[in-house]
């Protein structure tokens, strides 16, 4: 069998080759979760299989040799322009949009031409006739369209038009590097598919040539230049619309006319409106302004299924020829950040002040032991140092709670109890632990040890000396004999002890960092208590115990 060399033989081979080594180069340098990219490595198998099985097509001389690769090449030809729309889909953000069953629809059709192809001459569906022509001395395979060739041009322009309009408008609303990656494949596409419309209008100087084929040699240098010049293929845009659509705030586009034209799936569920409500109907409920009007941040309190949440509406101006053509909002659920922020003020408060007196205390027996050298002044300094620790620990603490859930599990109510006893009674304290009914509550043990241990000590430095509450000044003997109660309720537990208790006129301000009526409390002991308890998703109340003490009810 004779071999010829046309003309357009090596730019042919060479695009092929070119195709596959593009396609296993982009293959080693994706990441996962480049999708657009990932796609382009079966796009360009593809199309470097089509180029090159149309360069053995005109290499070979026979008819037989021609036919073969003539229906050979088709594997590559029908399947090129599905891979091609499934390319630029993804490329474009568009692919979560289109279903997978219109994938498997589209991807039929190319497996019924190859099939059609390969059973020529018996079906005459696709090709009605081939023959070898002679043009400058090369003999070139020739074919005449079939009923299903002409479907099969409707259904690669089809695809090809779709996958054109993406890009142009990608073009149209991006810049920079993005604009010219896109402007490089719309070009890149367009040369073949021009090509293409050439060819089977018959007006091609060489109609038994394949012209789309060879436009792709074409394509391969367009690709070639954008890959060096605009990094196509390693750096990949992620639509705007793919973001938007994961981000869990919720985000609105409220037109001119105050209309919903636009959410993401957290904002419909937040509105729980559809798309063209007018603003007013949607958001109207929770926002007591109509702030889609109102450029600017705004903070706003929303009353929810699960109480009150503070939200801040971020709201943008849509400028368009120098006029606004609406707003955009993105509403964000700031309510721990606010609670962080207060606390921070709390602590702010609290080092501001209530360090400042043992400091000065600290400071002026230190300049009177210096002047004197009595040993009392320095003891006094250490107390006050000792309480400035103290302070700073209870911060901390304070601070730990809340930030992040606890590990719950099944937790003895008795034992955690006698383990924070331990722990209050090694300051030698006149004080006595009941344990009334033991319970087992679903708690990070650690914690409730320290809830615990708070509460007892709170009974003990509070509860056990009333003349502290009522003087100021300590008893005489140093003792109380208070005895501190702990047991299970109908839903939950309680520790009560049968000191003097709370006064009414305190009760709601009990829970409150810096509340103390002891001259040595920090202040922070139920505000711990509080926090661990909210962390747990437990509620606290403060009543009258039988004894005539306080009772702390904890409702889990």
């Amino acid at each position: 069998m004779a071999l010829q060399v046309t003309p357009y033989t090596p730019p042919l081979a060479a695009a092929g080759v070119a195709f596959l080594v593009t396609a296993a180069w982009v293959s080693r340098r994706t990441d996962p979760g480049m999708r657009s990219t990932w796609l382009a490595v079966p796009l360009f198998l593809a199309t470097g299989f089509w180029t090159l099985t149309y360069a053995a097509e005109l290499t070979v001389t026979g008819y037989e040799a021609q036919l073969f690769f003539g229906r050979l090449q088709y594997a590559g030809t029908a399947t090129v322009p599905v891979l091609w729309l499934a390319y630029v889909t993804a490329y474009v953000g568009y692919d979560d949009i289109v279903p997978r069953w219109a994938w498997g629809a589209l991807a039929v059709p190319p497996a019924f031409f190859v099939a059609f192809v390969a059973s020529y001459p018996a079906t005459t569906l696709f090709w009605t006739a081939t023959t070898q022509v002679t043009v400058d001395g090369y003999v070139l395979f020739d074919t005449a369209g079939g009923p299903l060739f002409d479907v099969f041009i409707v259904y690669v322009y089809a695809l090809v038009f779709v996958a054109t309009a993406m890009l142009a408008e990608r073009v149209w609303f991006t810049q920079g590097v993005y604009r010219r990656q896109a402007m490089a494949l719309l070009a890149g596409s367009l040369v073949p598919a021009v090509a293409g419309v050439v060819y089977i209008t018959g007006i091609s100087p060489i109609p038994a040539l394949n012209l789309p084929a060879l436009g792709f040699v074409a394509t391969g240098t367009v690709v070639a230049y954008s890959v060096v010049s605009s990094d196509l293929f390693t750096l990949e845009p992620v639509a705007w619309e793919t973001a938007v659509a994961e981000l869990d705030d919720p985000v609105f586009v409220v037109d001119s006319r105050e209309r919903i034209v636009a959410a993401n799936p957290a904002g419909r569920a937040f509105a729980g409106a559809d798309i063209g409500t007018p603003a007013a109907d949607a958001l109207g409920h929770v926002f007591e302004e109509p702030y889609w009007r109102q450029p600017g941040d705004h903070t706003v309190a929303h009353d929810g299924c699960d109480g009150t949440r503070a939200l801040s509406v971020s709201v943008t101006p849509v400028d368009r020829d120098g006029a606004t053509a609406g707003h955009v909002l993105v509403v964000r659920d700031v309510t721990e950040r606010e609670r962080r922020e207060q606390r921070l003020a709390e602590f702010a408060s609290v080092a501001s002040h209530d360090l400042r007196n043992p400091l000065n205390v600290a400071r002026g027996h230190l300049q009177l032991g210096r002047e004197s050298g009595d040993e009392q002044h320095f003891q006094e300094v250490d107390g006050a140092l000792d309480r400035m620790e103290d302070i700073i620990d209870d911060l901390l603490t304070l601070a730990r709670e809340g930030e992040t859930a606890p590990d719950a599990e099944p937790v003895s109510l008795a034992a955690a109890a006698h383990t924070a006893w331990e722990f209050v009674a090694a300051s030698d304290v006149d004080a006595t632990l009941d344990v009334e009914e033991d319970t087992t509550v679903t708690a990070n043990e650690t914690a409730l040890i320290r809830l615990l241990e708070n509460l007892f000590r709170n009974a003990v430095e509070h509860g056990s000396n009333p003349e502290v509450e009522t003087t100021g000044e300590p008893p005489d003997d140093g003792g109380s004999g208070v005895t501190v109660r702990i047991g299970a309720t109908a839903d939950g537990f309680y520790v009560s002890d049968d000191g003097p208790g709370v006064p009414d006129t305190d009760r709601e301000t009990v829970f409150e960092s810096g509340y103390t009526t002891s001259a040595d409390g920090t202040g922070f002991g139920l505000s711990i208590v509080a926090e661990i308890a909210d962390n747990h998703g437990w509620t606290v109340d403060l009543v009258d115990d039988d004894a005539g003490g306080a009772r702390f009810e904890f409702d889990t």
